[in-house]
């Protein structure tokens, strides 16, 4: 039996890393610590979309499986490619490689449900490109996210179609999610310099995008990790059509 929602809040917010860690972990970024997709810890540590399981501070669901003797495998999450307190994924695929196009993911899960009962995972996750690239290059009411869906639709049916093939669905639950939304750019928020109005000497650094390869774009989300320094603002002439929302 299926089940759907019209509208789903996402724990994370409307930034892909940090969105990431609740489905990881069950719990909200002040919790397991990635809290954007680019930052500088107090240590003076800086992550930037890392795959490095020191930085997640709660138990990743892969790791509590293995904890309890169920094999997990993962294809491409934040944090994923290292182990976290001494325990990881039996399989993981490293490293991140964004030109990996979900066919060759599809493959790879289907191969994983067909080793033997003793070797095969209980627990699957897997990242898609789904419309982040296309809806920040192109805005997100383009006609590239219809064609960019119905490749995703794709590939989900070739995976359903594999589980038919196993008689499958009688220990099976798939569970499909996204990180955030978008919104078409109607504005541009100089935050740097809002705050620098307001007294507050901060360097603002702003998450590349395809439209943006700089990576200093402003939205009208002005979502931004802010630390403070006296470094010149810097600007760009290029804005994202779509906004994560």
């Amino acid at each position: 039996m299926g089940r759907d929602a019209v509208r789903l809040p996402v724990p994370g917010g409307d930034r892909g890393a940090r969105a990431h860690g609740p489905r990881a972990t069950g719990t909200y970024p002040d919790r397991h610590g990635i809290i954007e997709n680019v930052f500088t810890d107090r240590r003076g540590r800086r992550f930037s979309y890392g795959n490095d399981a020191s930085w997640i501070e709660a138990e990743p669901l892969w790791v509590a499986a293995e904890r309890q003797n169920v094999r997990a495998a993962v294809y491409f999450w934040v944090g994923s490619e290292s182990e976290w307190h001494g325990r990881a994924a039996t399989y993981r695929m490293r490293p991140f490689d964004a030109s990996v196009g979900e066919a060759q993911k599809v493959d790879q899960i289907l191969k994983w449900l067909d080793l033997p009962d003793a070797a095969r995972p209980g627990l699957v996750m897997s990242w898609w490109q789904g419309c982040d690239a296309v809806g920040h290059a192109n805005g997100p009411n383009a006609p590239e996210i219809a064609s960019q869906l119905l490749a995703q639709d794709r590939e989900l049916a070739r995976l359903f179609a594999g589980l038919d093939a196993r008689g499958a669905w009688t220990y099976t639950t798939v569970i499909v999610a996204s990180d955030h939304g978008m919104a078409e750019v109607t504005g541009v928020v100089d935050a740097e310099a809002a705050l620098g109005a307001a007294g507050i000497p901060a360097r603002v650094e702003y998450s590349r995008t395809s439209a943006c390869p700089r990576g200093c774009a402003v939205t009208t989300r002005g979502a931004a990790a802010i630390s403070p320094c006296s470094r010149r603002r810097r600007t760009c002439s290029r804005v994202p059509a779509g906004c994560c929302a």
